[in-house]
């Protein structure tokens, strides 16, 4: 008896949708022929609430890593990145404190900034007025915040979704 098709599951179908339930083999004896089809069924409602939460944390984890790497390039600032670390924010929250207070006249605009904010490649981002670095700390720690909330945005979509896969993590990161 030659095997004439089989096809398991019998069409593409959406796995977070239905399940193969079983096999049906039809035998036809007079043709010599074993036709092997999957009997494919819906899921039931607990069986695909859970397929497709775990569809959404593995997107949420795709999202958090995709925010990860960019927030490791750096903030974009002046041709250069900036590390936003936590350390990295810190080191501009105490740089900006020191430029509001040389700004209103009450420290003089130390050197160790007006020198230059120290990127991520080593070489200085010029800072000559304490304006300087008020734009700085302005202009990263805004990135920083639209990269935050753009991350929270997908990932509150990814977990809404009907169909979480259908949420680019790629798609919309802040890039200046």
């Amino acid at each position: 008896m030659d095997l004439v098709e089989i096809r398991i599951p019998p069409e593409p179908f959406d796995p977070a949708k239905y399940k193969i339930a079983g096999i049906d083999s039809v035998v036809d004896e007079a043709a010599g022929t074993i036709t092997m089809r999957a009997v494919v069924v819906p899921l039931d409602p607990g069986e695909a609430e859970a397929i497709r939460a775990q569809i959404a944390a593995d997107k949420v984890a795709a999202i958090n890593a995709e925010r990860d790497h960019r927030l490791g390039m750096g903030a974009p600032y002046a041709g250069k990145r900036v590390e936003v670390s936590d350390r990295g924010r810190a080191d501009l929250g105490g740089m900006v404190s020191a430029a509001m207070l040389a700004s209103n006249g009450l420290t003089a605009w130390s050197e160790g900034y007006a020198r230059g904010w120290i990127a991520m490649d080593n070489e200085r981002v010029p800072l000559p007025t304490p304006n300087d670095g008020i734009l700085l700390a302005a202009f990263v720690g805004d990135w920083y915040g639209r990269t935050m909330q753009h991350a929270r945005d997908l990932k509150d979509a990814a977990l809404t979704a009907v169909d979480p896969a259908t949420i680019d993590e790629m798609a919309g990161w802040p890039d200046v």
